[in-house]
């Protein structure tokens, strides 16, 4: 698996680390996908500059959660995206951020943007599994039984990003 440069967190107010990570071993049912555009969110301001409505965040963490990419590595059996459309590597894809429990009351009824439990990846610190997690990265790993949708080729890859915190 390849190494991919990553932006790190420290603390609020501070310049980002720059550190080269280990992508993880791909999951069955799991997408390695290699970042190709991002934007900042005002959230990613907000944990920068910590004066968000959260708690303050002061472990390392990759932010960003409005970006996309192409498919870099598919774990076998995988070769369709989550609306049965072909699927391959260096396909433009796009998903969402957020990943739902498929088990909770919302989710068993199709509402996943209504998960009570769905995943917020990126606020776990590095020291999780997987290294992953976040846009402001190479590469972003998404986990088994996630979404993903292929981009139609009309589509500027500039306009794809923010399409994540929508999904969400």
């Amino acid at each position: 698996m390849p190494q991919g440069l990553t932006t790190v967190f420290t603390e609020p107010g501070k310049p980002f680390d720059l550190e080269s990570l280990p992508t993880p071993d791909i999951e069955e049912g799991g997408i390695l996908i290699k970042n190709t555009d991002a934007v900042i969110c005002g959230s990613d301001l907000h944990v920068w500059r910590g004066d968000g409505d959260g708690p303050p965040l002061s472990q390392r963490r990759i932010l960003g959660h409005e970006f996309t990419g192409v498919v870099h590595s598919l774990s076998k059996g995988i070769d369709t995206d989550s609306l049965r459309r072909p699927l391959k590597e260096g396909d433009r894809v796009a998903f969402p951020f957020f990943f739902p429990c498929h088990r909770c009351y919302h989710c068993i009824r199709g509402e996943h943007h209504s998960c009570t439990f769905r995943s917020r990846r990126n606020m776990v610190g590095l020291d999780k599994y997987p290294y992953c997690n976040g846009g402001m990265a190479e590469y972003f790993y998404l986990q088994p039984g996630h979404y993903a949708y292929k981009v139609p080729d009309e589509l500027p890859s500039d306009a794809i990003p923010s399409v994540n915190c929508a999904l969400a």
